[in-house]
């Protein structure tokens, strides 16, 4: 009778561990299928150079009374070039320039800006929509060392804003319109 009763005691006991087994291994699979589905992106990459034609030509934006300011872009080869300048009561400064190419490495932008009085800056940048281009100004394109940063903001293909940061705060905006 105690061998009947342990079999059967074995028995119930058994079934239950295979039902524990087969229970753990479906709530496995499952962990592992979503895991999966959350790896997966229906982000489609942005064509970081072909957004970055939308800018090509001469923009504008109004300093003051007496003032406007020009950004002139051209594609050279795989780069770009800015050349900036200020039109004051009828005479040109120059303000900057600025060169730069699509690393596909770090899938960015890095650049490099001369200011004709204030020195220079490196930066890396990108689109990270369609109508907003961000750009950290970072020490040695070193991403740990960003100091400020600036965002350009497409209103549509003929306006965009310029938001400039120091320290995460705002300096200066500017609206620029395209010329060209």
């Amino acid at each position: 009778m105690t061998y009947r009763y342990s079999s059967h005691i074995y028995s119930l006991i058994s079934n239950q561990m295979k039902k524990l087994c087969l229970t753990t291994a479906i709530v496995v699979s499952l962990l592992f299928c979503v895991k999966g589905l959350q790896a997966q992106t229906t982000e489609t990459k942005l064509n970081q150079i072909e957004l970055m034609k939308s800018s090509l030509g001469l923009w504008q934006t109004l300093v003051n009374n007496d003032t406007v300011e020009y950004w002139d872009q051209q594609q050279y080869g795989h780069g770009f070039i800015i050349n900036a300048y200020q039109v004051v009561k009828g005479k040109t400064i120059l303000e900057h320039i600025n060169i730069f190419s699509f690393d596909p490495g770090v899938g960015k932008f890095k650049g490099y800006i001369m200011w004709q009085k204030k020195g220079f800056a490196t930066w890396i940048g990108s689109y990270t929509t369609e109508k907003k281009y961000h750009v950290d100004f970072a020490t040695d394109y070193n991403p740990e060392k960003v100091w400020g940063t600036f965002d350009m903001i497409f209103t549509d293909s003929t306006s965009r804003n310029h938001l400039h940061f120091v320290n995460n705060k705002k300096t200066h905006e500017e609206v620029f319109s395209k010329v060209k």
